[in-house]
């Protein structure tokens, strides 16, 4: 796995929120190269992804952060990656089809040593 897609969310926007994850389900990059956590950072009531779950399988995971805060949200996103590149995605963010293809790249050509 090469790439973390990490999205912290607080209490998101539904329709954002499934827009955000729909884009996502709609990467170029196979999902074999990604996995994708969601940081439910204290959310009211709870993030729950039952409904997402069949599209992005075991690559899907859920971490909850109850300290409200961006930064704690992203801390625990980054503590819960498994991957080489860690790609921020606020929870209204819409990523177009080749984005995470296009960071591998550059990853890929600049190689942090």
């Amino acid at each position: 796995m090469m790439i973390s897609v990490v999205v912290p969310t607080h209490n998101p926007n539904p329709d954002y929120f499934s827009q955000t994850l729909q884009a996502l389900g709609n990467q170029s990059l196979s999902l074999s190269q990604w996995e994708l956590l969601i940081v439910d950072n204290a959310s009211l009531p709870s993030v729950n992804l039952g409904w997402c779950e069949e599209r992005f399988g075991n690559k899907l995971h859920l971490v909850r952060e109850p300290e409200p805060g961006l930064s704690h949200a992203r801390l625990a996103g980054m503590i819960s990656a498994n991957a080489e590149l860690i790609v921020f995605c606020d929870d209204d963010n819409i990523f177009e089809e080749k984005y995470l293809e296009l960071a591998l790249q550059k990853m890929q050509q600049s190689p942090v040593v």
